[in-house]
């Protein structure tokens, strides 16, 4: 059998004796969308934090490719192909939206011509050519979650970590946002998404993995995991018979 993509084991990390993550264990294949679910504060973006090298582990191991990665800085687990966006959007003010996707695109291009027309290109794909050249505090909400993954993929990445890239859109910006993910995954980059719009998770994600209190309760279809007791118990809070 071939070794996932990303490969977590009993992941855990803990903030002063209160563990935030809770040996968590999973595997991401190539080109494989999965969603990642649970109540607030059920340690979502912590588990991110502990993939794309913001935090270290306290517990088990991040395998990518079949290396160990989690004492790796975020730069190095870069260059091995980990891309990411954030809750709240973070693009690098003062600069154009072609600009904040070079960032990117210097981590495998050193030259200036090689890097822009990548990013470029990236813009291009996501929809963001005619804005590549407006500051990035010009943009809308929408175009700058569009800025958002288009900043990951300008790393080129094997597996980008999206964190609620759908929040604040309404439904035909989430549609088009749908559509541009489904876009960039048939061409064999896989997705680690954290989603609170269970309609969007139910459409694209085939395997979606439930955490509550830091530890995963439940794994496998939308439709499986969603009707699960122990999954609507976390969401909903135990229901008096």
């Amino acid at each position: 059998m071939t070794a996932p993509l990303l490969d977590v084991r009993d992941a855990s990390r803990s903030f002063s004796g209160l563990l935030a993550v809770d040996s968590v264990s999973f595997g991401l294949n190539e080109g494989e969308t999965v969603a990642i679910i649970g109540p607030n504060g059920a340690g979502k973006t912590t588990l991110f934090n502990l993939i794309s090298g913001q935090l270290a582990p306290t517990g088990g191991s991040i395998h990518l490719r079949g290396e160990a990665i989690d004492r790796l800085p975020p730069d190095a687990r870069a260059r091995r192909g980990i891309g990411r966006t954030f809750q709240v959007t973070k693009p690098l003010t003062g600069m154009t939206a072609l600009e904040n996707v070079m960032v990117g695109t210097f981590l495998h291009h050193r030259g200036f011509t090689e890097s822009y027309a990548s990013a470029y290109a990236i813009l291009e794909e996501v929809g963001l050519a005619p804005r590549a050249q407006v500051q990035v505090n010009e943009l809308t909400l929408s175009e700058r979650r569009r800025l958002e993954v288009a900043r990951a993929l300008g790393t080129d990445p094997a597996l980008i970590l999206l964190d609620e890239v759908m929040a604040g859109l309404n439904a035909t910006e989430i549609n088009a946002q749908i559509e541009l993910i489904r876009q960039i995954g048939a061409r064999g980059i896989a997705f680690l998404l954290i989603e609170h719009n269970l309609e969007v998770v139910r459409s694209f994600s085939r395997r979606v993995i439930v955490l509550d209190h830091g530890a995963k309760i439940a794994e496998g279809t939308a439709d499986e995991v969603l009707s699960d007791p122990a999954v609507i118990e976390a969401y909903l809070g135990k229901q008096d018979e």
